[in-house]
Protein backbone atom coordinates (compact mmCIF):
# COMPACT_ATOMS: atom_id res chain seq x y z
CA UNK A 1 0.00 0.00 0.00
CA UNK A 2 1.39 3.41 -0.91
CA UNK A 3 1.94 6.06 1.68
CA UNK A 4 -0.87 8.56 2.05
CA UNK A 5 -1.08 11.94 3.67
CA UNK A 6 -4.71 12.49 4.52
CA UNK A 7 -5.85 15.98 5.36
CA UNK A 8 -8.91 16.89 7.36
CA UNK A 9 -10.11 17.07 10.89
CA UNK A 10 -9.65 14.49 13.62
CA UNK A 11 -13.00 12.95 12.68
CA UNK A 12 -11.18 11.20 9.86
CA UNK A 13 -9.64 8.94 12.51
CA UNK A 14 -13.03 7.55 13.39
CA UNK A 15 -13.90 7.06 9.71
CA UNK A 16 -11.06 4.58 9.11
CA UNK A 17 -12.59 1.32 7.90
CA UNK A 18 -9.80 -1.05 8.88
CA UNK A 19 -8.48 -1.48 12.40
CA UNK A 20 -5.19 0.39 12.57
CA UNK A 21 -2.76 1.48 15.21
CA UNK A 22 -2.21 5.24 15.42
CA UNK A 23 1.00 6.31 17.10
CA UNK A 24 2.53 9.56 18.21
CA UNK A 25 4.60 10.70 21.11
CA UNK A 26 2.26 13.40 22.36
CA UNK A 27 -1.39 12.58 21.59
CA UNK A 28 -2.74 15.77 23.14
CA UNK A 29 -0.85 18.17 20.89
CA UNK A 30 -0.27 16.21 17.71
CA UNK A 31 -1.74 17.13 14.34
CA UNK A 32 0.08 14.28 12.61
CA UNK A 33 -0.73 10.62 13.09
CA UNK A 34 1.08 7.63 11.65
CA UNK A 35 -1.17 4.73 10.62
CA UNK A 36 0.63 1.39 10.65
CA UNK A 37 0.23 -2.25 11.60
CA UNK A 38 -2.61 -4.62 10.71
CA UNK A 39 -0.68 -5.97 7.73
CA UNK A 40 0.31 -2.62 6.23
CA UNK A 41 3.76 -2.79 4.64
CA UNK A 42 4.28 0.98 4.79
CA UNK A 43 2.76 3.58 7.06
CA UNK A 44 0.25 6.21 6.01
CA UNK A 45 -0.21 9.57 7.69
CA UNK A 46 -3.22 11.61 8.72
CA UNK A 47 -2.66 15.32 9.28
CA UNK A 48 -5.30 17.47 10.95
CA UNK A 49 -5.47 21.07 9.83
CA UNK A 50 -7.11 24.35 10.57
CA UNK A 51 -8.20 25.33 7.08
CA UNK A 52 -7.39 29.05 7.15
CA UNK A 53 -5.07 31.05 9.41
CA UNK A 54 -3.50 34.46 9.52
CA UNK A 55 0.05 34.51 8.14
CA UNK A 56 1.55 35.43 11.52
CA UNK A 57 0.01 32.30 13.11
CA UNK A 58 0.65 29.96 10.18
CA UNK A 59 3.16 27.16 10.58
CA UNK A 60 3.53 23.71 9.12
CA UNK A 61 5.63 21.60 11.46
CA UNK A 62 8.73 19.92 9.97
CA UNK A 63 7.33 16.48 10.92
CA UNK A 64 4.34 17.11 8.64
CA UNK A 65 6.60 18.07 5.74
CA UNK A 66 8.77 14.98 6.35
CA UNK A 67 5.67 12.77 6.25
CA UNK A 68 4.65 14.41 2.98
CA UNK A 69 8.13 13.83 1.55
CA UNK A 70 7.96 10.11 2.48
CA UNK A 71 4.52 9.74 0.93
CA UNK A 72 3.67 8.72 -2.61
CA UNK A 73 0.26 10.45 -2.69
CA UNK A 74 -1.63 13.33 -1.11
CA UNK A 75 -5.28 12.69 -0.28
CA UNK A 76 -7.28 15.78 0.63
CA UNK A 77 -10.92 16.34 1.56
CA UNK A 78 -11.50 17.39 -2.05
CA UNK A 79 -9.17 17.07 -5.01
CA UNK A 80 -8.33 20.71 -5.72
CA UNK A 81 -6.47 19.71 -8.89
CA UNK A 82 -9.67 18.41 -10.52
CA UNK A 83 -11.33 21.19 -12.57
CA UNK A 84 -14.72 19.47 -12.21
CA UNK A 85 -14.43 19.63 -8.40
CA UNK A 86 -13.49 23.32 -8.47
CA UNK A 87 -16.44 24.07 -10.78
CA UNK A 88 -18.77 22.13 -8.45
CA UNK A 89 -17.50 24.11 -5.44
CA UNK A 90 -18.10 27.42 -7.21
CA UNK A 91 -21.57 26.30 -8.25
CA UNK A 92 -22.50 25.29 -4.70
CA UNK A 93 -21.84 28.81 -3.42
CA UNK A 94 -24.42 30.22 -5.83
CA UNK A 95 -28.11 29.49 -6.31
CA UNK A 96 -30.82 30.42 -8.77
CA UNK A 97 -33.19 31.07 -5.88
CA UNK A 98 -32.58 34.59 -4.59
CA UNK A 99 -32.14 35.06 -0.86
CA UNK A 100 -34.54 38.00 -0.97
CA UNK A 101 -37.26 35.74 -2.42
CA UNK A 102 -36.91 33.38 0.55
CA UNK A 103 -37.39 36.14 3.13
CA UNK A 104 -40.13 38.54 4.11
CA UNK A 105 -39.41 42.20 3.25
CA UNK A 106 -38.59 42.83 6.94
CA UNK A 107 -36.19 39.86 7.09
CA UNK A 108 -34.52 40.98 3.85
CA UNK A 109 -34.04 44.48 5.26
CA UNK A 110 -32.57 43.03 8.46
CA UNK A 111 -30.21 40.75 6.48
CA UNK A 112 -29.07 43.70 4.38
CA UNK A 113 -28.22 45.58 7.60
CA UNK A 114 -26.37 42.55 9.01
CA UNK A 115 -24.40 42.09 5.78
CA UNK A 116 -23.21 45.70 5.97
CA UNK A 117 -21.23 44.63 9.04
CA UNK A 118 -19.47 42.09 6.80
CA UNK A 119 -18.59 44.66 4.16
CA UNK A 120 -21.27 43.66 1.66
CA UNK A 121 -25.01 43.91 1.10
CA UNK A 122 -28.01 41.82 0.09
CA UNK A 123 -27.88 43.00 -3.52
CA UNK A 124 -24.35 41.59 -3.93
CA UNK A 125 -25.13 38.38 -2.03
CA UNK A 126 -28.67 37.75 -3.33
CA UNK A 127 -27.67 34.74 -5.47
CA UNK A 128 -25.52 33.16 -2.74
CA UNK A 129 -26.37 29.85 -1.14
CA UNK A 130 -26.53 29.54 2.64
CA UNK A 131 -22.96 28.13 2.44
CA UNK A 132 -21.88 31.24 0.53
CA UNK A 133 -23.25 33.37 3.37
CA UNK A 134 -21.63 31.12 5.97
CA UNK A 135 -18.24 31.79 4.37
CA UNK A 136 -18.57 35.41 5.52
CA UNK A 137 -18.65 34.22 9.12
CA UNK A 138 -15.47 32.20 8.66
CA UNK A 139 -13.62 35.11 7.11
CA UNK A 140 -14.74 37.58 9.78
CA UNK A 141 -13.68 35.20 12.55
CA UNK A 142 -10.03 35.72 11.62
CA UNK A 143 -8.34 38.87 12.95
CA UNK A 144 -6.51 39.66 9.69
CA UNK A 145 -7.44 40.83 6.19
CA UNK A 146 -8.01 38.24 3.44
CA UNK A 147 -4.71 39.21 1.83
CA UNK A 148 -2.92 37.99 4.99
CA UNK A 149 -4.57 34.55 5.20
CA UNK A 150 -2.96 31.21 4.34
CA UNK A 151 -4.57 27.84 3.70
CA UNK A 152 -2.87 24.66 4.96
CA UNK A 153 -4.35 22.54 2.20
CA UNK A 154 -3.01 24.81 -0.53
CA UNK A 155 0.48 24.92 1.00
CA UNK A 156 0.61 21.11 1.27
CA UNK A 157 -0.87 20.73 -2.20
CA UNK A 158 1.77 23.02 -3.73
CA UNK A 159 4.52 21.00 -2.05
CA UNK A 160 3.00 17.72 -3.24
CA UNK A 161 2.73 18.98 -6.82
CA UNK A 162 6.35 20.18 -6.79
CA UNK A 163 7.33 16.64 -5.83
CA UNK A 164 5.07 15.22 -8.57
CA UNK A 165 2.90 13.30 -6.13
CA UNK A 166 -0.52 12.06 -7.18
CA UNK A 167 -3.42 13.96 -5.59
CA UNK A 168 -6.79 12.45 -4.67
CA UNK A 169 -9.94 13.54 -2.85
CA UNK A 170 -11.84 11.72 -0.11
CA UNK A 171 -15.13 13.38 -0.98
CA UNK A 172 -16.88 15.06 -3.88
CA UNK A 173 -17.42 18.80 -3.52
CA UNK A 174 -21.09 18.52 -4.41
CA UNK A 175 -21.77 15.95 -1.68
CA UNK A 176 -19.89 17.98 0.91
CA UNK A 177 -21.56 21.26 0.03
CA UNK A 178 -25.03 19.68 -0.15
CA UNK A 179 -24.57 18.32 3.38
CA UNK A 180 -23.38 21.71 4.64
CA UNK A 181 -26.26 23.56 2.97
CA UNK A 182 -28.73 21.11 4.49
CA UNK A 183 -27.16 21.46 7.94
CA UNK A 184 -27.20 25.25 7.81
CA UNK A 185 -30.46 26.48 6.34
CA UNK A 186 -30.85 30.16 5.53
CA UNK A 187 -32.49 31.14 8.83
CA UNK A 188 -29.77 29.35 10.84
CA UNK A 189 -27.02 31.10 8.87
CA UNK A 190 -28.68 34.50 9.37
CA UNK A 191 -28.78 33.74 13.10
CA UNK A 192 -25.06 32.97 12.99
CA UNK A 193 -24.36 36.15 11.00
CA UNK A 194 -26.16 38.18 13.68
CA UNK A 195 -23.77 36.82 16.31
CA UNK A 196 -20.81 38.35 14.45
CA UNK A 197 -17.48 37.68 16.15
CA UNK A 198 -19.11 35.54 18.86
Amino acid sequence: MKNLVKLGFATLLSATVMTVKAQNTNAESSTLWEVSGNGLTQPSYIAGTCHIMCIQDFEIKPKVMKALEKSDNLVMEINYTDPAEIAAMQKMYQTDKKLSDQLTPEEAKELDKILAGYGTDLKKMDHSSSQGLYTLISLKALPCPQTEMKLYEIELLQNALKSKKKVYGLEKAEDQMTSINEAYDLKAVIGQLKMGKE
